[in-house]
């Protein structure tokens, strides 16, 4: 009976969760898997890397996975019996090479960067946010961007950045980064992206709902 008690409370089981490789930029799953463990030692957690974003559903149609953590906007196109939870919503943040000269204007405006070098997520990664940049280049400047290197994850772009090799951009919950020769500009313009947990509608186990409730009070 304890055992049935400790299983609708959620404190004991096993909970499978697959990452997209750039939800890592956002949280530290090691701080939330020792959480997790303090908080609830008979819980066995196994974490499942997706390479590609467009693949975060894989997981969770095959049964490989209870939980899927990934970047996405609000125009995401989830499949039947799939629904998300917003764990964070994300900024868009301009990365800009100090010798650039848009590095020491106060403010970035959109037609500013018409002629600029980007350095964007490769399409077959991030198809919904290089297809919304796409519309607001047209929309803006009548032209789509110049992309001369891809990159997926923040980490490496900024170091590309910081060589003087183009202007990135990423979505940031507010948290002050550091890198020398790179200068971060705010973008004005909306583009909705959030940091979101995809999982099966009505089938959130007790288990689930611990680890979302830990995962969003310590992003």
């Amino acid at each position: 009976q304890q055992e049935a008690f400790q299983s609708a409370r959620g404190e004991n089981g096993s909970l499978t969760v697959a990452i997209s490789s750039n939800a890592y930029d956002y949280i530290d799953i090691g701080v939330i898997c020792k959480k997790m463990l303090e908080t609830y030692p008979n819980v066995k957690l196994t974490i499942i890397d997706m390479p590609l974003s467009t693949n975060r559903f894989d997981s969770l149609c095959h049964g490989k996975a209870d939980i899927a953590i990934f970047t996405g906007s609000n125009k995401i196109v989830l499949p039947e019996g799939f629904t998300t939870k917003n764990l964070i919503s994300l900024d868009i943040t301009l990365a800009i090479p100090r010798k650039n000269p848009l590095a020491s204007k106060e403010k970035i405006e959109i037609e500013d960067l018409k002629n600029i070098n980007f350095i964007l997520p490769p399409i077959t990664e991030a198809p919904n946010l290089r297809k919304a940049w796409d519309e607001v280049f047209l929309k803006h400047c009548n032209s789509l961007p110049t992309v001369t290197w891809e990159v997926i994850g923040f980490k490496g772009m900024l170091q590309l950045v910081s060589a003087n090799l183009g202007v990135g951009f990423f979505f940031t919950n507010h948290n002050k980064i550091n890198v020398p020769d790179v200068v971060f500009k705010p973008l004005p313009i909306t583009l909705n992206r959030s940091l979101l947990a995809g999982f099966r509608e009505g089938t959130l186990s007790p288990v689930c709902q611990n680890f979302i409730r830990l995962l969003s009070t310590n992003i």
